[in-house]
């Protein structure tokens, strides 16, 4: 284990030491791969502040695994391979195979209603099926919807009950099945529905199901009283690249939801015995991934993506922590990235990673230098729409710095390159505002290799 000080501004005074530590690398890996593998965390960790582990395996095989960063700045212990971290929405890749067991078992359908299994339900929830909760098509919306959710009841502890009460004063957001819209809430629901159909809690029925089968001995429900032996104290970046320690948050509201935690190594175990018959039902725990709705690539549980390479994967985001878990299955690739630092660009940190894993192209990570605008930074501030899609990108100015957000993501910092170029490092993109007789009516946003174009509101 190595410790030295960190020269990053801004993170000087709380990132005192990082570490590298290298264990079950597989021989036969290139060692020119596992040397691009420590550069790009080291970039991960200089330019985005990411603290946490990687963990990247064929099969069973350890072809990568660092850390880096501190498990607790307070106290200045390193990070070290092996720490716990809650892994967030990973959770609802556990929730969708319980579920398909269930299916398995005949103990519910996929087209089961969800008043089936839960009374006193509104009559707007009257048509929303379990294959609709799987697959984000329910109407359901996120957890912001609950009023006072962030500012307040996300902190508290809910029973079944008070959560379902809060749920049911939701409006959906469309007739079920007809859209894709991310739901955790649906997820919550679910792991409701397997309490009624197994008479047990949901973590009673993982440990059964799942955890004892595998021998996940560093997994399970996040309790923010207990105190859990290796597990890492979790923190924020923010806009301008400070940390600060992670807001409480309650996970009684994210049950089935987003409320695991786990290892990189037990992850990998996750994807192994899923992937590779060390389950009892994997053969139809398969049909997971082939559970797919019209609208938007995401099985029961995972999200599905059959661009260039078959990849099955999860992101997780919330206070204190960031992660996401990845399995190729024709190469039999698992790639893991756990951190305690929220929120990181974690598909993009995952799309990198295969980048460099898979050998299609060389990950070059570049220096950019601070320049100066070519009008009044206040002249780029507005609202962007898409040319091709619904989504807004919305420019503004804070404490004298420009600052861009995309939706509902955490913005982040833009910095000055020259020109009418700007860059935003956390998350590795490149804008390019276009200029008409010295007014902006537009910007051009580049993020590894794709072009995305916006016409100012």
């Amino acid at each position: 284990m190595r410790c030295e000080k960190l020269r990053t501004s801004r993170i000087i005074a709380l990132l005192v030491c990082l570490s590298y530590l290298q264990i079950g690398y597989s021989q036969s890996y290139s060692k020119n791969k596992q040397l691009d593998l420590s550069k790009y965390l080291k970039h991960l960790h200089d330019t985005k502040g990411f603290s946490g582990e990687i963990l990247i395996a064929k099969n069973s095989e350890i072809l990568f695994n660092e850390a880096i960063g501190m498990a607790s700045i307070e106290l200045g212990v390193a990070m070290e391979v092996g720490n716990k971290f809650n892994i967030a929405s990973i959770t609802k890749t556990f929730t969708g195979a319980l579920m398909t067991m269930a299916m398995t078992e005949g103990l519910l359908n996929k087209e089961d209603k969800l008043n089936s299994f839960i009374k006193g339900l509104p009559n707007k929830f009257s048509d929303i099926s379990i294959h609709q909760l799987l697959t984000h098509t329910s109407g359901l919306p996120h957890n912001e919807a609950i009023p006072e959710y962030w500012q307040k009841k996300s902190r508290l502890s809910y029973t079944s009950e008070q959560m379902i009460k809060e749920l049911i004063q939701l409006d959906l957001l469309f007739k079920p099945g007809e859209k894709f819209s991310y739901s955790s809430p649906g997820y919550f629901l679910l792991a409701e529905v397997l309490e009624k159909v197994y008479k047990k809690s949901f973590y009673s029925i993982l440990e059964e199901k799942i955890l004892k089968s595998l021998a996940m001995n560093s997994t399970g429900g996040a309790n923010t009283l207990e105190i859990l032996p290796d597990m890492t104290n979790g923190y924020h970046l923010l806009p301008n690249d400070s940390i600060v320690r992670a807001p409480y948050r309650n996970y009684s509201m994210v049950r089935g939801a987003g409320d695991l935690f786990s290892t990189t190594k037990n992850l990998l175990k996750w994807n192994n015995g899923l992937f590779n018959g060390t389950l009892s039902s994997q053969k139809e725990l398969l049909k997971m991934f082939e559970m797919m709705n019209e609208n938007q690539p995401y099985g029961y549980g995972w999200y599905v993506d059959r661009t260039n390479h078959t990849r099955y994967y999860h992101g997780g985001g919330t206070w204190g922590y960031s992660s996401y878990n990845a399995y190729y299955p024709e190469e039999a690739l698992s790639i893991i990235v756990l951190s305690n630092v929220s929120i990181l660009p974690m598909t993009v940190i995952g799309e990198q990673l295969e980048a460099i894993v898979i050998g299609e192209s060389k990950l070059e990570t570049k220096s950019i230098q601070k320049g100066s605008s070519s009008l009044p930074i206040k002249d780029y501030a507005g609202a962007y729409a898409s040319k091709t899609s619904e989504m807004t990108l919305n420019i503004f100015l804070r404490d004298g710095e420009l600052y861009a957000q995309l939706q509902r993501n955490p913005p982040f910092k833009l910095t000055p390159i020259g020109g009418n170029e700007f860059f935003g490092k956390q998350i590795d993109i490149a804008l390019n505002f276009q200029v008409d007789n010295d007014q902006v009516v537009g910007l051009a946003a580049e993020r590894m290799g794709r072009k995305f174009e916006f016409k100012k509101q």
